[in-house]
């Protein structure tokens, strides 16, 4: 007996819907969802939390930027101010990584490896090399200190 592709697809999509659900976003638990996840990456880290990163001075910058175009633009934008095209789609909205710091520098490398919970922000550890992650932080940092121009009038 032979299976239908159109059979196929509705099974797929079937089974991927059993995989669990999202909960509905509630803006007014954004305070507290960040609060645990500092508190969770401050209990992860342990003394790291303040310690400089090992490897980020030496991480490739145009690597970085290479692994962004790959990775982060599609949610964070080209400039890492959150408006990228999947970002109105998405609740939370990702981070406008221009609005400074919320975490340590390690906190912010360990939450790209581990992603953020209760949001789209995936983990990238166990996807894409240490060296990787590293570059795009570095990247990321670069952003800051050299945001876009503003729009013309």
């Amino acid at each position: 007996m032979r299976s239908s592709p159109a059979l196929a697809l509705a099974l797929a999509l079937a089974l991927a819907g059993c995989a669990g659900s999202i909960a509905p976003y509630d803006p007014a638990g954004e305070p507290a969802r960040r609060a645990a996840l500092e508190a969770d990456l401050r209990a992860k880290l342990g003394e790291a939390w303040d310690q400089p990163v090992p490897g980020l001075a030496e991480a490739d910058l145009e690597l970085g930027r290479e692994v962004w175009y790959k990775n982060c633009d599609a949610c964070h934008g080209a400039h890492g101010q959150g408006d990228g095209p999947r970002a109105d789609r998405m609740q939370p909205r990702p981070s406008n990584l221009l609005a400074g710091r919320t975490l340590s520098q390690a906190g912010e490398v360990q939450l790209l490896r581990d992603g953020s919970p209760g949001t789209g922000m995936p983990g990238f550890g166990g996807k894409l090399p240490d060296r990787h992650i590293l570059a795009v932080y570095r990247y990321v940092g670069w952003l800051r200190v050299n945001p876009p121009p503003p729009p013309d009038p």
